[in-house]
């Protein structure tokens, strides 16, 4: 989950709970951030999909399994 410490149609804590119902889920907060994350600070949200990704088994080609 990535949501903004300024997210009023998802707050962190109600991003924290939707998390919990996922398995090996994690919930990355931006101070300032509002709802579009993605949009509004694109370097923190890429660095939290990536380090997601890199979780994640790869096939001998380097190919993510997940």
């Amino acid at each position: 989950m990535f949501t903004g410490d300024a997210d009023i149609s998802l707050p962190p804590d109600a991003a924290e709970t939707l998390a919990r119902t996922g398995r090996d889920t994690t919930t990355v907060t931006v101070a300032g951030g509002w709802h579009l994350g993605a949009y509004e600070h694109p370097e923190p949200y890429r660095d939290a999909i990536e380090a997601f990704l890199a979780t994640l088994p790869t096939h001998p080609s380097g190919a993510v399994l997940g």
